[in-house]
């Protein structure tokens, strides 16, 4: 059996800020920027009602352990695992899967113990207080000071940190799978991709943020996009890392009130990162290194296209 519900999360936040020194875009907490805190939850089911399987999609990056030195599942992986071991007991026979929904601009809300470990990487002071991360973390991204393994003390913490964050978000998806009360026995499954165009421009200069690129025009950019119909359920996919506006706008068109929501989903996106109309103009590092020409176009392509597959799937004789 399958069925779905949502929930909510707020662990998130907008990341295109403006630096209050410089005026400039960066990387930052925006705590007034555009954020989906929704947690969609896919559940299967035995048909004695025991859950045994999950796909679960939340607008968060797992970048709290990047570039520490270690290689880590981030709190996704320590969600699966919490979510697994409450739910499948000792006999360890339930599996969650997480998948990111539209969070091109969002980030973790704390990422304090993270920057911590940075920070002891480049010999910069601790003080316990949060940091700003990105001038600590330019050095090192750029190689300019080798990567090498924090300070195990601000290593530790990063990963009960990690650990805290996966608990909170599992426990909220345990908390949707134990309210889901809609089950259908035996779903309709159909599915169909395309393709949403856009103009295209590359990139010509090596500006990362704060400062307006310089480009020149490139060929056109297809973003795959597809749907997935499970019943009275849908499945949208993008195989790009979205804008949470872009996100939104899917969620607004598409026809089928049970709609979830995955990115970089089936194909390797050639577009980068894909702004919303309205951050478009944000001179952060992901607007920049998109190779689609600003406007209205990717938002509107991408959410009418998604939205015209769902449509597609609900007139159809498989919904039908």
């Amino acid at each position: 059996m399958v069925g779905y519900q949502t929930g909510l999360a707020y662990n998130n936040v907008n990341r295109d800020h403006l630096n209050p020194l410089t005026g400039r875009w960066t990387q930052g907490t925006n705590l007034t920027g555009p954020v989906d805190p929704e947690v969609q939850v896919l559940t299967f089911s035995a048909r004695n009602g025991t859950p045994i399987a999950a796909y679960t999609s939340y607008a968060m990056h797992p970048v709290q352990s990047y570039l520490t030195g270690y290689t880590s599942a981030d709190w996704p992986g320590a969600m699966a695992a919490w979510v697994e071991e409450s739910l499948g007991g000792p006999d360890n026979d339930f599996i969650l899967i997480y998948c990111q929904q539209a969070s091109g601009d969002v980030n973790p809300r704390q990422r304090r113990t993270g920057t911590n470990v940075l920070a002891s990487i480049g010999n910069i002071p601790i003080n316990g207080l949060e940091l700003v991360q990105e001038p600590i973390e330019e050095p090192i991204r750029d190689q300019i000071i080798p990567l090498v393994k924090g300070d195990p003390f601000y290593v530790r913490q990063l990963f009960q940190q990690l650990t805290a964050l996966g608990i909170v978000v599992g426990e909220e998806v345990i908390r949707v799978i134990s309210s889901t009360a809609d089950w259908d026995e035996n779903p309709a499954i159909w599915g169909k991709r395309a393709n949403a165009t856009c103009p295209g421009r590359l990139h010509i200069s090596n500006e990362r943020e704060g400062v307006p690129g310089v480009y020149t025009n490139g060929p056109d950019i297809n973003v795959v996009t597809g749907a997935i119909g499970l019943g009275d359920i849908a499945i949208a996919q993008v195989g790009a890392e979205i804008y949470t506006r872009i996100g939104w706008a899917i969620k607004d068109k598409s026809p089928m009130k049970k709609t979830m929501l995955i990115t970089m989903a089936n194909a390797q996106g050639l577009s980068g990162y894909i702004p919303d109309t309205l951050s478009v103009g944000h001179e952060t590092f992901q607007a920049l290194g998109c190779k689609i020409v600003p406007g209205d176009c990717a938002e509107t392509q991408i959410s009418e296209t998604v939205a015209g597959l769902i449509s597609e799937y609900v007139n159809s004789t498989t919904y039908q």
